[in-house]
């Protein structure tokens, strides 16, 4: 059954994200392993901790009736003062009834007036201190006897809280004659009794004709469970939310990094929808967290592990299952939403933990009285996944009090049966509601802020989405006609073409970043079929405008239209068809090279077996095969081009954009990607930019000039050839000696010939003249005169072509830059430009002065505090945001637990009514034969149906009450409040017993209140009525009214406080983490700053941040004392605060810097984050439940101290203990002096004897006793050195010149035949020059080491580098790589990509360590400095422009430039020498530009200006100029050329894949190839040797067929064959060549019978080599020219003697060596070796164990490709790797 291709896509997707999990197994088991361990810690808890398990009570419990009289006397503070205002006949009779109640003086009873006067009165005296009542009546009608007496008690008594905004109490836990505690027991019972029956009897006229008594309900038989409350509303939610918080750093980082790369809209623009690529990381994280809730059910349920009792123990096991599945499954979703709203990874992070975890701790502990809230408004805040976790276990427990448990059948019955309750079947609807509606949040935001890539949505595109579908708009585009074409400007170029078809159009497309303009009115199309070039200068707007047109970033404004459809509207269509290769490199880290080809490939349509195949091809033909299972991070940056061109290709892509697909390739790759995308001509729309002019001229069929965002020129080559060109083009490279007296022979000699020749370049050694067309017949004699002066003239080669491509380029550009029609030729004798002369003046006059020793030391440690303030000043708002949410978790943790907060204002009113519970079920029976109880009774029931419940009457209510609590026990605590009895005793009296619920609050009061009514209305008349209320006295603002909960508190500063000081911490992660990635710590470094400097700086700054924050939080606690209450705000409590932080502090940051050498910055900041919060809550429960423990008690000690080395726990465990013993001193201190003697009569503490003693005080202190936190602050302050020895064990390099070593003792071990290459021992075939030149480097060194030279000799090696060796993974990369460098000398490193250049240039500048070798730099001030000895010093001569840019992004140029002259020891003087190098390299218009915002070619230019500053001795430039535009690159070897002219001359290290740029500027220089140096010397030694002759490159006509074609010397011949079966090429391409091709090679080898080579043949390209050394210039030009006559189809050649380019190609394409060692080894060593190789390898780390598998298994495939092992061996070796 076929697949549909959406089914595809998912299995695609599922399966790229399974190779990251493989990758990143350890987190996986992490995300799986530690939910089930905090869950298995809770199930212990419950079978372990005797708090938490259950009591069987088997006999119903039944609580004593009280009559009034016990309350008057027993339950009233006679020490009261009464006030009741306002004073009337009535109020008075009434009050001294009550005084004669409970036998009050006179001054105890006081009346005023009226209320004002009363609360006049309490203004200005006060509460009393023995507490006091007010009786303020209301409704006074004037009748001596009211009908209706309406009035309001207001209570006042220290350290009492009139909870009038609850109804139920906290407790779960049944405690006798509980209920209505408060009521009871300060006498406000009392109060109100002695007022109702008091006006009973004025009423009546007589003495209250009933008894009335109280009494608590009867509770029903019942289990104890101690531990069920606290473990469903406490523990899981808080456990279930930690143990998923690891979503947090799995989601997000992931999700976010993909957007914040620009990943993401690769794989969408590959085909992939978007809601596929979020259902596939959906499924990512679902699967996982499904496992881990498996694991987690059968645990709770008891099935994995029998304990007594389960948590989960009648609870159905699949219910749950689904309950957290969905809970986990909305939490996926709402993470979603939140990447959504971030761009960067870190951020998101941040943002997406703390959200986690508020959503349950603070959100829980304000909506704690849920049982107050409407439904409706429970399950609206329960879209929140933590909240409706919250409420789904309330009623769990609810279910499992009742021993009944949820299951299926009850899924939707709430427990309690409640109207207002939630069950948990609406639970599950809410987390279904909820991740529908997140996940349409996520699809909505993710359309209209896609991010930094990706094209942005209307806000309204929903309702323009459903407007379209309804009324059917078409909102396909039209094409546009060249009527729509804008006037272009007067010297803008353009070739029409009517007859082609578009297939990308640009209309007026704007683009700006800000203030800037980069993309300017850009109109332009680009036709079907064929390869488009696109170029322009660094910064012209070439990228900004692909990555428009692939969708990545959204216009301005202005439209593209690919195959007629708008990219605004249809790009989901045109991405199916699209490939692109960026800029910069789009990789996953975490996959291999054939697994990121495989899943574009599947994106694109393929079935894996196909995408498979396609693969490998492109990889052949790439050149990348053997590296296929190689992660592509840790490819060379020539292989990632390679890895990205392909991605491109694979799948058939029919519209291809490449943006310098070549950058950074050596030649020979460069001209393997040229045959590639010629094959594809006419069957695919290219459009590629570069930055090599001649790649664009042998690939573009139209070619596009961009300036300024504009549109400059746009035709065929020989368009703008003929519009822009001006003749031959003649170039001459000196020797590198060149002289003035030279220079002007040379231009004596050409004007004297050809008069009009003009001098167009002089750039270090290449001299480039323009001949006109018209001087032909001249030519032949000045190459005669040329050729007889060579040696006298100092030249090394010439080279004679048409006008060139780049010319066109740079005519251009000097057109733009003059505003002309057309650039002014040079003056003859004019060298120079002005600019140029400008430049020279200013290099020439720098004055800087360097400074040396303390002073320099103190200028770099000021600079790099002086960086850190840059930064911050950039980044304020992050660091605000920070600071910010320590301080606001601090606050809630001070609030959230402080009772103070909740009295400060006045209480609310309490009305005793029993509407305030809702619906409730009233019981009530009694004595029907007495007729006046008979009558109470109906009022009883009348009364209660007002009040909105239901009544049952019954014979006995107590039973009934018992039996409705064994029934349903929840609905007896929630639904039943109050009920009566109407009894008669055999003496006749009439007794009412009003009972009222343990559970509610204000039972009491209002079951009395109901009472009263019924007994007015029934014995004096239904008139007559009583409203009663409570409305407690303000408190005094400072007075505690409440003593704080130890354990709620604890719980705050357990989750709280150390996460936001985690939060806040975390930040110090990322800026080394970022200056160590992006290299430029290493720059730093190479500056002459010790690493110890450099992390102390780090730490002091970091310390500084800290310790403001540290400030504003005391500040914070101090204020919330003065405000609110005074817990933590006394000096004690601020002093103990202040130094757990500042262990905190001192501790953390060096253990920040740890989690910065991770690979990138959201891991390393995900890593430190989940670590911590692993460390901090998790461990810390576990450590205090082990303390509470007898038997695990010593463990927990003991486990606590070693903890205390992380710095987290220690704060998270230090702040609970301090928390507790902060309560516990605020409780005691706040107690009445009776109060104290109370409670030492029960519970002793040293303080009983009085707060001076020495043993109380030690008792109160936070650094002595049992739970002190001394020892474990100290051990906190000594991992701070700790974690510093580390970090600077780190920084020595020393772990990976172990390893090294270790690898080395490997690679011995099978080349132990081997005889190992010192400097004598070279190859002797074809490596002379290498042989002597590192025999003359060991005996330099050796000399210099041995002897005394005398220093001063010019000819003396700046620079010596010696036996240089390398080994990664077992493979020697770098081996035996010796040269020396003269002052002055440039000196090129040139090889194929993955050769050891980088390699090499990283162990030169230290940043990484050699395996063995030498290097030596000699200075006047130092002498000879070692690398190996005394690295600072050697470093600090040494200015590096590294391969990839090493900027700080949130810096400008200019303070790029200040930072590293500074470091360089430059303070007179840097603004000028700032300047000077801004000019020299073409930075001054973007000089005050963030660096992060330059172009590739830009931050190039900048990274090279970096290098220069500050005149170091030694300047290594690591491909300088890759991706820099044509101009500047001549300014650059401008620049190199006059700098090694000056009287310090510094000597200049160069890798480059540009021949040309190595031709003109190195001296010497020497070839790489797999790790060892194949050549060196001269150019015109190795062009001597390496070949003699000509070249000829003849460019054919792009209508040209031609069956690409190499040489047989060329490993990638045969490359014609399609990309996969789905390729479409030109079939006449496939055929052969076409007959006027096969005639110009017949002609031109007739020609040069055994004479020429063809030694390159690409489509549109001949490439022949004449190795006729007698042949002269002048002859071979008028043959040429005579050829190209005869065959039209030639459009140029290019003439030139033996090129530098084909000196490495020949040297590049020689063949291999085969793999005979390997065999030989395997032969002759057998199997004992690897017998050997196993033992050592079970000592090793994974990765060492890795590596070994990984090198084992090449050989045995070599071995058995050559047929050299049995097939016995062969299993054992397969036996070995797979055990391995």
């Amino acid at each position: 059954m076929a697949k549909s291709p959406l089914y595809r896509q998912l299995l695609v997707v599922l399966w790229k994200n399974c190779m990251i999990r493989k990758f990143h197994w350890f987190l996986t088991i992490c995300e799986i392993l530690v939910p089930v361990t905090l869950f298995m810690l809770v199930v212990i808890m419950r079978a372990k901790l005797p708090d938490l398990g259950k009591e069987q009570v088997n006999i119903p419990t039944y609580n004593e009736q009280h009559p009034a009289e016990y309350f008057y006397h027993e339950k009233f503070n006679h020490k009261y003062k009464i006030y009741y205002a306002p004073t009337t006949v009535f109020t008075t009779r009434l009050m001294q009834n009550v005084q004669i109640v409970f036998q009050l003086s006179n001054e105890a009873v006081m009346g005023f007036a009226t209320v004002a006067a009363l609360n006049s009165y309490y203004e200005k005296h006060g509460p009393d201190e023995d507490g006091m009542m007010m009786v303020i009546f209301n409704n006074l009608t004037g009748d001596p006897v009211p009908k209706q007496l309406n009035y309001v008690i207001r209570p006042y008594e220290s350290h009492v809280h009139w909870e009038t905004n609850t109804l139920f109490s906290k407790s779960q836990q049944y405690i006798p004659e509980s209920g209505s505690e408060t009521y009871m027991d300060t006498g406000f019972m009392a109060l109100k009794m002695a007022l109702d029956t008091s006006f009973l009897e004025i009423a009546s006229g007589e003495k209250a004709p009933v008894a009335i008594t109280m009494q608590e309900f009867p509770y029903p038989p019942y289990k104890n469970d101690k531990g069920l409350s606290e473990i469903f509303q406490s523990f899981l939610p808080a456990v279930t939310v930690f143990s998923f918080v690891f979503l947090c750093p799995s989601v997000l980082k992931r999700v976010i990094e993909e957007k914040s790369t620009g990943i993401k809209e690769l794989m969408k623009m590959m085909g992939l929808k978007s809601w596929m690529l979020w259902l596939g990381w959906f499924l990512h994280a679902f699967f996982v967290s499904a496992l881990s809730v498996f694991i987690i059910t059968l645990l709770l349920k008891g099935s994995l592990w029998k304990v007594e009792p389960a948590v989960l123990e009648y609870c159905s096991g699949s219910v749950f299952f689904c309950f957290l599945l969905l809970y986990t499954a909305a939490g996926i979703t709402f993470l979603f939403a939140i990447s959504t709203l971030c761009h960067k990874p870190t951020i998101g992070v941040v943002i997406g933990t703390a959200l986690w975890i508020w959503t349950d701790s603070i959100l829980r502990t304000f909506l704690g009285k849920t049982v107050n809230m409407k439904w409706y408004k429970k399950m609206f805040v329960s879209l929140l996944p933590n909240t409706a976790l919250y409420h789904g276990y309330i009623t769990i427990s609810l279910y499992e009090s009742r021993e009944v448990g949820v299951s299926w059948n009850n899924l939707f019955t709430p427990p309690t049966g409640g109207k207002e309750d939630v069950a948990l079947g609406d639970m599950f609807v809410m987390l279904i509601v909820g991740m529908i509606f997140y996940t349409l949040l996520t699809f909505y935001i993710d359309a209209v802020n896609p991010g930094p890539y990706g094209l942005a949505k209307p806000f309204s595109f929903p309702i323009t989405y459903i407007y379209d579908c309804i009324f059917k708009r078409n909102k396909s585009s039209r094409v546009i006609d060249s009527g729509d074409v804008e006037v272009f400007r007067e010297y803008c170029k353009v070739e029409t073409a009517p007859n082609l078809k578009p297939g990308i159009q640009i209309k007026n497309l704007y683009k700006t970043f800000g203030k800037q303009s980069v993309v300017n009115g850009l109109t332009l199309d680009i036709y079907e079929d064929q390869i488009t070039a696109l170029l322009g200068h660094n910064g012209a707007g070439k990228t900004t405008t692909m990555s428009i047109i692939t969708g990545l970033i959204g216009a301005t404004s202005g439209k593209v239209l690919i195959s007629g459809k708008d990219i605004k509207y249809h790009m989901g269509e045109i991405r199916s068809s699209l490939g692109l290769c960026p800029q910069h490199n789009l990789h996953f880290s975490n996959l291999t090279v054939m697994q990121h080809l495989i899943f574009f490939g599947m994106l694109k349509g393929l079935s894996m077996e196909n995408a498979a195949k396609e693969a490998q091809i492109l990889l052949t033909r790439m050149g990348i095969a053997p590296k296929k299972d190689t992660l592509a991070s840790s490819m060379s940056g020539g292989m990632k081009r390679k890895l990205s061109l392909a991605i491109a290709l694979i799948g058939n892509s029919r519209v291809v954009i490449l943006d310098e697909p070549t950058s950074g390739l050596d030649p020979e790759s460069r001209r393997e990607i040229w045959d590639m995308l010629l094959s594809l001509r006419g069957s695919r729309t290219i459009l590629i930019t570069t930055h090599f002019m001649e790649e664009a001229d042998v690939l573009g069929d139209r070619i596009a000039i961009m300036d300024h965002g504009r549109l400059m020129c746009y035709g065929t080559s020989m368009f703008l050839k003929k519009e822009f060109g001006a003749g031959y083009h003649l170039s001459l490279i000196s020797d590198g000696n060149k002289t003035n007296n030279q220079l002007n022979e040379i231009k004596q000699l050409v004007t004297g010939i050809i008069p009009k020749a003009v001098l167009e370049a002089d750039s270090g050694n290449y001299i480039t003249f323009v001949l006109p067309h018209e001087a032909k017949s001249s030519f032949s004699t000045l190459f005669e005169k040329l050729e007889g002066k060579k040696a006298a003239l100092g030249i090394s080669n010439i080279n004679l072509s048409v006008t060139t491509l780049e010319e066109v380029f740079l005519r251009v550009g000097n057109m733009v830059l003059k505003e002309e029609n057309k650039s002014k030729p040079l003056e003859l004798g004019s060298t120079k430009s002005s600019s140029r002369q400008r430049l020279h003046e200013r290099l020439a006059a720098s004055t800087s002065v360097r400074r040396k020793g303390s002073k320099k030391t103190k200028l770099q440690l000021w600079c790099l505090f002086k960086k850190r303030i840059l930064v911050a000043k950039k980044k304020w708002f992050i660091f605000l945001c920070q600071v910010v949410l320590a301080l606001v978790l601090t606050f809630l943790s001070v609030f959230l637990g402080d009772a103070v907060h909740q009295m400060t204002d006045s209480f609310s009113s309490m009305d005793f009514n029993l509407t305030r519970y809702g619906e409730t079920t009233v019981i009530y029976g009694g004595t029907d034969s007495d007729g006046e109880l008979s009558k109470i009774m109906q009022h009883y029931d009348r009364l209660v149906q007002q009040q909105w419940s239901a009544t049952r009457k019954t014979t006995s209510v107590s039973g009934e009450i018992l039996k409705e609590g064994v029934a349903n026990i929840q609905f007896y605590n929630q639904h039943m409040v109050v009920a009566a009895e109407f009894n008669k005793t055999s003496s006749g009296q009439r007794i009412v017993n009003a009972m009222y619920s343990n559970s509610a609050i204000h039972g009491a009061p209002i079951s009395f209140n109901l009472i009263m009514n019924a007994v007015l209305k029934g014995m004096v008349g239904e008139e007559y009525s009583i409203v009663a209320g409570n409305s407690p006295l303000p408190v005094t603002q400072g007075e505690y009214v409440e003593e704080a909960s130890e354990v709620e508190v604890a719980s705050l500063w357990l989750l709280l406080f150390p996460l936001g000081m985690l939060f806040l911490t975390s930040t110090f992660v990322l800026f080394p983490h970022m200056e160590r990635v992006s290299n430029i710590k290493q720059l730093q470094l190479m500056c002459g700053i010790r690493s110890f400097l450099y992390w102390i700086s780090c730490y002091l700054w970091d310390l500084i941040l800290y310790f403001v924050t540290v400030l504003l939080i005391l500040a914070t606690v101090r204020i919330y004392g003065f405000v609110f209450s005074k817990i933590f705000s006394g000096f004690n409590e601020i002093g103990a605060l202040f130094v757990i932080l500042t262990a905190y502090g001192f501790s953390i940051i060096p253990l920040a810097y740890l989690f910065s050498y991770k690979s990138t910055a959201a891991g390393a900041f995900g890593a430190f984050l989940m670590s911590n919060l692993f460390t901090s809550n998790i461990m810390t429960v576990i450590v205090m439940v082990m303390l509470l423990s007898e038997e695990w008690k010593k463990m927990g000690v003991v486990l606590k101290y070693v903890l205390s080395l992380s710095p987290q726990f220690g704060l998270t465990f230090n702040s609970v203990q301090f928390a507790k013993k902060a309560v516990r001193n605020y409780n005691w201190n706040i107690k009445s002096a009776e109060i104290r003697q109370t409670v030492c009569q029960f519970r002793y503490n040293p303080c009983c004897d009085g707060d001076d003693t020495p043993l109380c005080i030690k008792y109160k202190s936070y650094f002595y006793g049992d739970d002190s936190m001394g020892l474990s602050l100290i051990i906190m302050l000594f991992s701070t050195v700790l974690y510093f020895t580390f970090l600077l064990f780190l920084e020595t390099n020393i772990v990976h010149r172990l390893w090294d070593k270790f690898l080395v003792f490997i690679y011995n071990q099978i080349h132990r035949n081997r005889k190992p290459k010192g400097h004598d021992e070279l190859d002797s075939a074809g490596h002379e020059d290498v042989f002597s030149e590192s025999k003359r480097v060991y005996s330099t060194l050796h000399k210099e080491k041995n002897e005394n030279p005398i220093y001063g000799d010019e000819t003396e090696d700046l620079l010596l580098v010696h036996n240089l060796q390398k080994v990664y993974w077992g493979q020697k990369v770098v081996k035996g790589v010796s040269f020396g460098v003269k002052p002055g000398d440039c000196f090129g490193l040139l090889g194929v990509n993955g050769a050891g250049k980088t390699t090499t240039f990283r162990m030169l500048t230290g940043d990484q360590p050699f395996l063995d070798g030498e290097a030596r730099i000699h200075s006047i001030d130092d002498g000879d400095v070692y690398i190996s000895k005394d690295s600072k010093r050697y470093l600090e001569k040494v200015g590096y422009c590294p391969q990839f840019d090493a900027l700080n992004e949130v810096l400008t140029g200019r303070e790029m430039l200040r930072l590293f002259a500074e470091l360089r020891g430059i303070q007179e003087g840097v603004e000028e020498e700032i300047n000077m190098w801004l000019h020299a390299l073409g930075l001054e218009e973007f000089a005050d530009n963030l660096c992060g915002l330059y172009s590739g070619g830009n931050k190039r230019k900048l990274s090279i200006a970096m290098a220069l500053i500050g005149s170091p001795l030694l300047v290594m430039l690591d491909e300088p100029t890759s991706g820099v535009d044509p101009i500047a690159r001549r300014k650059l070897w401008d620049t190199i050329h006059f700098i090694q002219s000056q009287t310090i001359k510094p000597s200049i290290i160069l890798t480059s894949h540009s021949m040309e740029e190595c031709e003109v500027l190195c001296n010497k220089l020497a070839i790489m190839k797999a790790g060892q140096l194949e050549c060196y010397g001269t150019i015109p030694k190795l062009k001597e040797k390496y070949g003699q002759g000509y070249t000829v490159m003849l460019k054919l006509k792009s209508c040209i067929n031609i069956v690409v074609n190499h040489d047989d010397t060329d490993s990638t011949a045969s490359q014609s064959q399609p990309l996969s079966a789905n390729s479409r090429r030109d079939t006449n391409l496939a055929s052969g060549d076409s007959e006027e091709v096969k005639n110009l090679m017949l002609a031109f080898e007739n020609k040069y019978k055994d004479l020429c080579t063809l030694r390159d043949k690409h489509a549109g390209l001949l490439h022949y080599h004449i190795n006729d050394k007698t042949k002269k210039w002048s002859e071979l030009f008028k043959e040429i020219e005579e050829l190209q006559r005869k065959h039209t189809i030639i459009e140029d050649y290019n003439i030139s003697e033996t090129s530098l380019e084909e000196v490495f190609l020949s040297i590049a394409r020689s063949d291999p060596k085969p793999a005979a060692e390997i065999v030989k080894c395997l032969q002759q060593r057998k199997f004992h070796f690897l017998w050997n190789f196993s033992i050592i390898g079970q000592g090793l780390n994974f990765v060492a164990a890795q590596s070994a598998r990984m090198y084992l298994f090449n050989f045995v495939t070599i071995a058995h490709k050559n047929s050299h092992l049995t097939i016995y061996e062969i299993h054992i070796c397969n036996l070995f790797v797979t055990v391995s």
